[in-house]
């Protein structure tokens, strides 16, 4: 006891220094936080001796329960279910009584004998006068109780302990069992009203805790619902304060039976009452004061269910579970629409007067623990959400009762509620209630629900049908200060809407019902019909519309619902779709043509509407009829519309450019330059491109920099330069001690700042027609676009050192360079344009020299590494089996051979021989060994036998040689002449001119890599290298006479002949053999330029072409960017979500990567083997197969497109690697899935390519 007197002593000088001067509040607040707000908390000896006790006592307790329940393997609540075992075991009642025996004596010894010593002295009554003159209290004062044997520590008022706080009380007992029955008699007694109320009040200064552990507590259960029944409220306020005491106690057995009790007596009061007071049709008055003292009740209630879920885990879930279903009794009864009774204010009026947005609802639904049982409960007792969903439906028929009736009692100053305001806070709470609900799959099962009145069960469409109406045609007079200080029922309405379509889940099983989208678009089709509706003069309730609309759209199941219907596949065009019917509205809308003419906002709605439709593949696909490309440009031209601003009509014409074929259209408008400069406008902001789209205008600059056209817009509007100047501010302006931090290399995610930038310019110029547009436009023109160039050019090339002492991080610079440079010569256009217009080869080696230390051994560093990688990138071609690229990251300097000289160390090659048919498939052999049938009819029934012949020996794995390839291509090809032809052949004229050197460069380039391969069979000379670079000159003038001509382009990317190599025609050529085959080949072209796949598989072809309209052809968007990519993206986005919103995430876009690949048909991505095999099945099976190679490719690359967008580099792993792993052969099963699936959208859309 001594030990324990002195660990008091301890503690209440502590609190003593804290609590001074404090108070009542303050004081309560620092013993309820002592724990989290005290450092020594843990150091004081009273916590020391209570933990050490309760250690020895239940230890072994919780050690057995703790054991029993792992061998059970019940690993559910372990810790609520082993706090009640424990809490309600033998030991630790024990271990109670005995803390509470001994806290008592120690107590006593303090009160009665060391008095002096705890409080220092006490003060002297003149002292004490004293400091009152001071405007001082005493500290403390002592009084003793002995006559009944409990023993009071009183405080100042001021200084109240935490118990006298908390529990609004003056002093701390210790409650005895004789005290408690005392208390009892007391309560009970039944003539003296004194009696009880002293009673009450001794009751009040205990602890709950100490009058629940004790034998007589189901007497002071029914003692405390009674006297809660008490019409002497005087008496029935004290049991609330003391039920109140109960609930803010921390243990889960107080709260568990206060609220029990506090419950009990609401429903007994509802069924006890024959004529409640408080009627409907009188409101509820606040000045009454049993009105006032129920709705004490019910707050009490209200917020204990708000605070209770945040301690949820820490309950048993016995207790979870019987609160929930106590509270959802009590709100179930009784029903405000029997009709055989009065209407009377219910509980669960009452919870939404108090709560109208349903807080405790949301609390409740927020976790899986609580949210489980209470969808269960719905579910077995369905009572309440009847109530609420008979609330919503109902509402209607009130307004219009309210409407039709006089007048009645409004609120004033807050002290009385109206019916009207009543049944309007239950409408709103109901709503929230039923978001919660219809936000969970389990909550649908909830449904249909059966209202009385209703013939029908209401489902979860019903529901959201009726809401609908109810915007249309209710009118809604929020009269008093009480309804207007609540959202709007049309914004209640709205925002239920928005959860429920932000939901993936919930927007396709609950809002994408037919039901429910013809309610919506209703409104538009009484426009369109001219049949106006009665509701004409409240037209703006339309802009509810298009924002529900809006945010079902920006969801990929909405969308498909809006697009499709019922029939969600791609392609099929159901006109009765909602879609449809909202672009006509727009485009009568945009053209002014609707009677009455809409509002400037409607307007607006809408178009963002089919702008969340649009700038998808498939949105575009679907609404191409309407051409709303037009109305938009159309309207913007006219500038003076009244119907929607200029800068809302760049927006939506803007969002066209989401999509490769987008692009096309955007620049049909003549708006582009426009466009880019308004986003340019809000990229500097760094604004999102929608209120639906949470990220940046990335994808949609790197969408618009695959195209020369876009790249033209990019430079005048100044967004290239504004990158270069970014990259340069961060790399010659940044600080100091980032850039020499330790990186593997600019693109290192360590190094945000400068990976940011290069990112931003590698989405920028990592086409080859960006590159070429800005080569060429800033040589013919000069001005601004030259020193764009320039700055492009002292990043990328470093041969003039007086420039680099210039530079503040030179080197840090150069490896930056370096980097960019890497990943634009992966196109192998673009090393060709740099190789000859700028020498880059040259300027490395030279780099390389001036790192050369003897005649063998070099400076190894992350400059001459990267320098390394890219001489051997450019110089040895190949795919993934076919050289070894030397690895920029963890070098190993052993495996590292460096030059200064061409040709590289033979290491970077594989040098394995490409095989020249050994096992050769037989049966195709001798089928192409036949002879060609002449008739249309005969050749078409042998195209399929041959199609069917290889597509056998692909899946055997049968070896099919090169030169059994290019007899495929070439059969296949006359079989298709002679059945059909799309185009003019193309005719071979006599050429008079030089070779370009792109093309001497590129033939190099192409034999060196067939005769390492023994791909050719002559030795190394220079004649094949000339024919090549001579067949390439004679195919130019060739398509050149199917050009058009005499027209200036204002583009440089269009000024002379095609800008790139025909690496087309460098495989086919090293197909057929090489040498000698100069004239088979041409002939071969000339048929093959009749076909619909020489539209797609060779990009020359379609270069400027007069089978494509003017527009289209001066736009300089090849076919193979508005036909094939944009059908990549749009069965990537059905088929493989991930890797389509991976390249969303990344600011990069699939059509920019395919366009890559396709032009210079996979050269250094795939093996050789794979480029013939691309080749032979698009010419042989058709152009659609080549989206499903991409498709088959990008399938293939899931797992590491994923990974490499989480780690923020997927340009650089898309352009530098190759594709390791794929094999056609492998896919072919897929492909033909795709073919089936889509040919019939797929290559009618490509046949159609010039139908724009």
């Amino acid at each position: 006891q001594t030990i324990l007197i002195g660990a008091i002593h301890q503690l209440l000088r502590k609190l003593e220094a804290n609590c001074r001067g404090s108070s009542k509040e303050t004081v309560a607040n620092v013993l309820a936080h002592l724990e989290t707000t005290d450092a020594d908390f843990n150091s004081y000896s009273f916590v020391k001796i209570l933990r050490s006790r309760i250690d020895v006592a239940i230890g072994e307790v919780v050690d057995s329960k703790l054991e029993s329940m792992v061998l059970k393997g019940d690993g559910h609540d372990v810790v609520p279910k082993l706090m009640d075992d424990v809490l309600s075991s033998q030991k630790y009642l024990e271990l109670y009584d005995s803390i509470l025996t001994d806290l008592k004596a120690a107590v006593d010894s303090i009160l009665n004998q060391e008095v002096d010593t705890i409080f220092t002295r006490t003060p002297t009554h003149s002292a004490s006068m004293q400091y009152k003159k001071n405007n001082h209290r005493l500290p403390y004062t002592v009084s003793s109780t002995s006559s009944s044997g409990t023993h009071f520590l009183n405080l100042d008022d001021s200084l109240a302990s935490g118990f006298s706080s908390h529990f609004n009380q003056t002093g701390l007992l210790f409650l005895t069992p004789d005290q408690l029955e005392a208390i009892l008699r007391g309560m009970e007694h039944t003539d003296s009203i004194e009696t009880k109320m002293e009673s009450l009040k001794q009751l009040l200064h205990f602890p709950p805790g100490d009058a629940l552990s004790k034998d007589c507590w189901p007497r002071l259960k029914r003692v405390l619902l009674s006297t809660l029944a008490d019409t002497r409220l005087d008496l029935s306020v004290l049991a609330l304060k003391f039920l109140a005491k109960m609930l803010s106690e921390a243990t889960s057995q107080n709260a568990k039976e206060g609220f029990t009790i506090l419950i009990d007596h609401l429903v007994d009061y509802y069924k006890s009452c024959d004529t409640f007071p408080v009627a409907m049709v009188t409101g509820i008055d606040l000045q009454d004061e049993e009105c006032a003292a129920i709705l004490k009740r019910f707050r009490l209630v209200r917020e204990f269910s708000t605070v209770i879920p945040n301690y949820w885990l820490r309950c048993s879930s016995s207790l979870m579970e019987l609160m929930i279903s106590r509270v959802m009794f009590l709100l179930s009864e009784p029903s405000s629409a029997s009709p055989s009774t009065t209407p009377v204010v219910t509980p669960l009026h009452f919870f939404a007067l108090l709560d109208p947005t349903a807080v405790w609802f949301r609390k409740w639904m927020h976790g899986h623990y609580s949210r489980s049982e209470v969808l269960l409960y719905l579910k077995n007792h369905p009572k309440v959400l009847e109530e609420c969903v008979r609330s919503v439906v109902t509402f209607d028929d009130f307004i219009k009762s309210c409407a039709s009736q006089q007048p009645r009692r409004k609120g004033n100053s807050g002290s009385h509620y109206s019916e009207e305001e009543i049944t309007f806070t239950l409408f709103v709470h109901s709503l929230s209630m039923i978001e919660r609900v219809l936000l969970h799959r389990d909550g649908w099962k909830v449904f249909p629900v059966s209202v009385e009145g209703l013939n029908d069960a209401v489902k979860p469409s019903d529901l959201l049908v009726h809401l609908i109406h109810l915007v249309f045609t209710s009118h809604f007079q929020l009269s008093s200060q009480a309804l207007r200080s609540l959202a709007h029922p049309h914004r209640l309405i709205f925002n239920l809407f928005g959860e429920l379509a932000l939901s993936s889940a919930a927007c396709k099983s609950i809002i994408c019902q037919e039901t429910v989208i013809e309610a919506l678009i209703h409104p538009l089709k009484a426009y369109l019909s001219q049949n106006v509706p009665t509701w004409k003069t409240d037209a703006n309730k339309l802009v509810f519309v298009a924002d529900i609309l809006a945010l079902i759209a920006s969801q990929e199941n909405g969308r498909h619902f809006l697009l499709y219907g019922n029939d969600g596949r791609i392609g099929n065009i159901n006109h009765a779709a909602g879609a449809h019917t909202i672009a006509q509205f727009t485009v009568c809308a945009l053209q002014d043509s609707l009677t009455p003419s809409m509002p400037k906002g409607i307007t607006e709605a809408f178009l963002f509407v089919c702008r969340q439709l649009y700038n998808t593949c498939e949105g575009l696909f679907t609404l191409k009829e309407y051409t709303l490309h037009k109305y938009i440009a159309s309207a913007w031209n006219k500038k003076s519309t009244k119907r929607i601003n200029e800068e809302s009509l760049l927006d939506n014409m803007l969002n066209f450019a989401a999509t490769p074929r987008g692009v096309l259209l955007l620049h049909q408008t003549g708006g582009l330059l426009d466009c880019v400069d308004y986003m340019l406008l809000r990229y500097k902001m760094k604004l999102q491109v929608s209120k639906c789209q949470k990220f940046g205008y990335g994808c949609m600059v790197t969408q618009i920099a695959s195209t020369a056209v876009g790249m033209k817009a990019l430079l005048d509007s100044g967004f290239v330069a504004m990158f270069l100047d970014n990259i340069w501010s961060v790399l010659e302006e940044g600080d100091d001690e980032r850039l020499l931090m330790a990186s593997h290399g600019p693109l290192d995610p360590t190094d945000r700042v400068v990976h940011k930038a290069l990112i931003n310019l590698l989405n920028v110029l990592s086409s080859f027609p960006a590159v070429a547009e800005l080569v060429s436009t800033c040589a013919e023109e000069g001005g601004s676009d030259c020193r764009v160039l320039q700055q492009l050019l002292d990043l990328l090339l470093w041969n003039r050192k007086e420039d680099t002492r210039e530079l503040i991080h030179p080197d840090y610079t150069h490896l930056c360079g370096l980097r960019v440079l890497n990943i634009l010569v992966a196109s192998l256009d673009t090393f060709l344009l740099l190789e000859t217009q700028y020498n880059l080869t040259g300027i490395l080696l030279d780099l390389q020299e001036d790192n050369r230390i003897n005649s063998r051994d070099f400076i190894i560093d992350a400059h001459s590494v990267l320098q390394n990688r890219i001489l051997v990138s450019v110089y040895c071609p190949g795919g993934p089996n076919e050289r070894n690229l030397p690895i920029i990251n963890n070098i190993d300097q052993h495996s590292l051979y460096l030059f200064s000289k061409y040709p590289p160390p033979k290491t970077y090659w594989r040098g394995k021989a490409i095989s020249s048919g050994a096992r050769e498939a037989a049966q195709l052999k001798q089928f192409i060994g036949k002879h060609l049938p002449e008739s249309p009819k005969d050749c078409e029934s042998w195209l399929q036998n041959c199609k069917s012949i290889f597509i056998a020996a692909l899946k055997a794995k049968q070896s099919i040689s090169t030169s059994l390839m290019y007899s495929v291509i070439v059969k296949s090809t006359k079989g298709a002449a002679r059945v059909r032809s799309a185009l003019p052949q193309l005719v071979v004229q006599k050429v008079k001119g030089e070779v370009q050197p792109v093309d001497e460069l590129g033939a190099r380039l192409t034999l060196r890599y067939a005769r390492q391969f023994k791909l050719l069979d002559t030795a190394t000379n220079s004649l094949e290298e000339e024919e090549l670079a001579a067949l390439q000159l004679i195919v130019r003038h060739m398509v050149k006479e199917q050009q058009h001509k005499g027209r200036k382009l204002a583009l440089g990317y269009l000024a002379e002949s095609y800008p790139g190599f025909d690496w087309v025609v460098a495989t086919l050529y090293v197909m057929s053999g090489g040498k000698d085959k100069k004239n088979s080949l041409l002939e071969y072209l000339c048929l093959f330029s009749s076909l619909l796949q020489s539209c797609y598989i060779w990009p020359q072809r379609m270069y400027k072409s007069v089978h494509l309209p003017p527009s289209v052809a001066a736009s300089g968007v090849p076919v193979l960017v508005y036909g094939t990519a944009h059908n990549v993206e749009l069965l990537l986005e059905a088929e493989v979500p991930l890797v389509y919103s991976a390249f969303k995430m990344s600011g990069y876009t699939p059509g920019q990567i395919v366009q890559h690949w396709l032009t210079q048909s996979f050269w250094n991505f795939l093996d050789w083997e794979q480029i013939t095999l691309y080749l032979t099945l698009c010419i042989l099976l058709g152009p659609d197969y080549q989206v499903y190679i991409c498709m088959a490719i990008f399938t293939h690359l899931e797992k590491n497109i994923l990974k490499h967008v989480q780690e923020q580099n997927l340009l650089a792993f898309l352009k530098e690697e190759p594709i390791h792993g794929f094999c056609i052969q492998d896919y072919l099963s897929f492909m033909n899935d795709l073919k089936n699936k889509y040919q019939s959208v797929i290559l009618e859309d490509m046949k159609n390519f010039s139908m724009l």
